[in-house]
């Protein structure tokens, strides 16, 4: 995992707030994380 999506990542699990991202597989590692898939 980059530094920019740890970052990301830390702030969502800090606020308690899931991830919208379109890019599941850099944020599903982290088992703290309610994950969302952005679909268009």
């Amino acid at each position: 995992m980059r530094l920019a999506d740890a970052l990301i990542a830390a702030t969502a699990i800090e606020h308690g707030m899931p991830l919208l991202t379109g890019n599941l597989k850099h944020f599903l590692p982290v088992a703290e994380l309610t994950v969302e898939a952005f679909v268009r």
